[in-house]
């Protein structure tokens, strides 16, 4: 067999397992622009290249060298997490490097017993050759089909994970590759008489070694699968708080509908003796307290009316209800906020922005010391091509908190850590809006943009 058909062989085989490895990274991560496949083509056949030329001369160590830049590829190419990354590379490379093992033993059988059977060292070198590729083409399968499951398995394209939940789904991975590679590469020992094959020596211990190999495979798609159920456990906690933090809301909303109901009641059952004093007083010419008593009503009436109107209802409850709170915390409430009446946005989502975000503004003018620091709160909105913008500021003695890009709370619960801001995010992210905060000295504002 002459060179040109070891390179169309070794060209079958790389070319197979570039296509995998794109599918795997588009489906898993995802490229980040279109260009960027084109690139990761050209580079991956260049890598290919390069591993065909120096892996006889360094040995091992181009191993490691065409990990390190598999690694730098993806940077330039995918999207995600940097951990992320270096976890699908690794993934790869872990999968292979087992699979080579769980079939180290079977191999050593079939080329100790077809050194024996051929007497000719071409036609050895000739099926040596073929049994390779067959063994790389095969263990490309296993590979694909693995992948395949992985991805099925893991879905993290999009997720937001901090650095312990990437380290937790990384660590494991590359222990089992470390273990993996340095065994792999000290099958053969030099003893000073002569090279020994420890599959030979050790061959007994070695027929487990297949059972140990799909066992490791296992315990990465185990791995895996629990890293996806932790995932899938802190969604369904995040939506049960939404979902309980949506139901004390209307909880509160029906509490002061009964009491402005309870109100107008009371007022309608004495309208008629306030009618009847108002004719006596009247009648009397005593006018001086027929003003007092005007008045007594109009503060009564009042009551029964919100002091902010917004033109939502929704809006108004909430705002209003603030307002109160705010009052009576000695904090200064102002209120520019305009909003139609029929818009777009459901009444439990405008509720869960205005709640939060007027809460959270409370709660940090409730922790100003200074004396000196007004305690203010600013609310302003405006609708300007079918997109309601909010504006929230609020006067502030602590800056906002960060923990792996995420704001939390300063609140004493820590189960609903950062659950107000999240909840936010998630209301605006249905109408395609957006959100930001931004600090200034001894203020926050908060600005929030939604179609409507």
């Amino acid at each position: 067999m002459n060179e040109i058909q070891i390179y169309i062989n070794s060209f079958i085989t790389n070319a197979l397992l570039i296509a995998i490895k794109y599918y795997f990274y588009r489906e898993f991560l995802g490229f980040s622009k279109k260009r960027k496949i084109y690139l990761f083509f050209v580079l991956e056949i260049i890598v290919s290249i390069i591993s065909n030329t120096v892996s006889d001369k360094l040995g091992f160590k181009s191993i490691l060298i065409i990990i390190l830049i598999e690694i730098i590829i993806i940077f330039l190419t995918c999207r995600g997490k940097s951990l992320v990354k270096i976890y699908s590379v690794m993934l790869i490379e872990n999968i292979l490097i087992l699979i080579s093992l769980t079939f180290l033993i079977v191999d050593f059988k079939i080329d100790h017993v077809m050194s024996r059977a051929f007497i000719n060292k071409d036609y050895l070198k000739i099926f040596n050759l073929i049994l390779i590729n067959f063994r790389d083409i095969l263990n490309e399968i296993f590979l694909f089909m693995l992948l395949k499951c992985i991805c099925s398995i893991l879905k993290i394209k999009n997720s937001e994970l901090n650095i312990y939940k990437q380290l937790y789904l990384v660590m494991p991975c590359i222990s089992i590759y470390g273990i993996s590679f340095l065994f792999y590469n000290v099958q053969l020992v030099d003893t000073g008489k002569g090279e020994y094959y420890l599959p030979e020596i050790f061959s007994s211990i070695y027929c487990m070694l297949p059972f140990i190999g799909l066992f490791l495979i296992l315990s990465i798609f185990i791995a895996a699968y629990t890293f996806q159920k932790m995932l899938d456990g802190e969604e369904e906690r995040e939506k049960s708080i939404l979902m309980q933090q949506q139901l004390n809301l209307q909880f509160e909303h029906n509490k002061n509908i009964q009491n402005l109901y309870k109100n107008t009641r009371g007022v309608m059952h004495d309208i008629n003796k306030h009618i009847n004093c108002l004719r006596n007083l009247a009648y009397s010419d005593n006018i001086d307290v027929l003003k007092n008593y005007l008045n007594n009503i109009s503060e009564t009436i009042k009551k029964l009316d919100f002091i902010i109107k917004t033109g939502n209802a929704v809006a108004d409850a909430v705002i209003n209800e603030k307002y109160t709170i705010a009052k009576n915390e000695g904090i200064e409430l102002y209120c520019d906020f305009i909003m139609p009446e029929k818009a777009g946005i459901e009444p439990i989502d405008l509720s869960i922005i205005l709640n939060n975000s007027l809460d959270n503004a409370i709660e940090a003018c409730r922790k100003i010391k200074n004396l000196e620091l007004h305690k203010r709160i600013s609310i302003k909105s405006i609708v300007k091509n079918s997109f309601l913008i909010i504006e929230i500021s609020n006067s502030c003695e602590e800056g906002i908190k960060y923990c792996n890009n995420n704001i939390i709370s300063t609140k004493k619960s820590e189960t609903n850590h950062g659950i107000g801001i999240s909840n936010i995010k998630e209301a605006v992210k249905k109408y395609s809006g957006t959100f930001d905060i931004k600090e200034e000295k001894n203020m926050v504002i908060l600005n929030i943009m939604v179609s409507i």
